[in-house]
């Protein structure tokens, strides 16, 4: 299922990837495809990150102007 929450209330805690790689390129990706991306933020039920850490950084990049 999927839903549109608010970048802000996803929680990214301790993660196993430390190099997240070219946030701002990403970013220009997404604007490039108008957010048409194949691969989705994975939440829990508490909005907890299991996956797109980056995906979620370069979205919050893009929020922040």
């Amino acid at each position: 299922m999927q839903k549109l929450i608010k970048i802000d209330k996803i929680n990214i805690g301790p993660r196993a990837r430390k190099d997240l790689g070219d946030i701002p390129s990403l970013a220009k990706s997404i604007l490039a495809t108008k957010g048409l991306q194949f691969n989705d933020v994975v939440i829990d039920t508490d909005y907890v990150l299991i996956a797109g850490e980056r995906r979620v950084r370069a979205y919050a990049l893009l929020s922040n102007g």
